[in-house]
């Protein structure tokens, strides 16, 4: 915001209004909904620029792509977001998955834990429907397995190790 004149030869700067909170349920021309928590953040010019999510990755990335409107709407706080094949309940920040939430893709497989940015990253597991889970005792980091957690297998067989971006050397069976 350009700086008021404050008399005298004095500048004073006008700090920017609060931005606007609230909850409530939208839906999406895509035939998605989300239900929960928002902020509207004040826009310099009524014809301000649309909010752009952050890159996202995979499935991810369709949940965090819709926005609440053309100005500058976002999904902040605790809410619930379904556009028929994904569906994610948990904190937003700023329009983009970030706290803790569960993520339930169309093929049932789920990640339940901590994001960042729309990115596993943190402590969480992934569970795939056929009994298949990773659960980390350390950390997830950009969406890969990262730290010392447990993979459990099909058949019931847990491997326990170190992970390194993404794949696990080293695992040992503890069962």
């Amino acid at each position: 915001m350009p700086p008021k004149p404050a008399g005298k030869g004095k500048v004073e700067d006008t700090p920017p209004p609060p931005p606007q909170t609230g909850s409530g349920k939208f839906y999406f021309k895509n035939g998605a909904t989300y239900e929960g928590e928002w902020m509207k953040v004040p826009s310099v010019k009524d014809e301000a620029a649309e909010v752009k999510p952050a890159d996202a990755k995979a499935a991810a990335a369709a949940a965090a792509s819709d926005q609440l409107d053309a100005v500058q709407m976002m999904r902040h706080g605790k809410g619930l977001y379904m556009d028929g094949k994904y569906k994610y309940s948990g904190e937003w920040n700023k329009d983009m998955m970030h706290g803790t939430g569960k993520f339930i893709y169309a093929s049932g497989t789920t990640y339940d834990g901590q994001w960042d940015n729309n990115e596993y990253h943190g402590t969480g597991t992934f569970s795939w429907p056929d009994g298949r889970h990773y659960e980390v005792e350390g950390l997830w980091e950009h969406n890969r397995m990262h730290g010392q957690g447990v993979y459990t297998d099909a058949e019931g067989h847990q491997w326990s190790g170190q992970f390194f971006n993404g794949s696990g050397p080293g695992l040992t069976c503890l069962l």
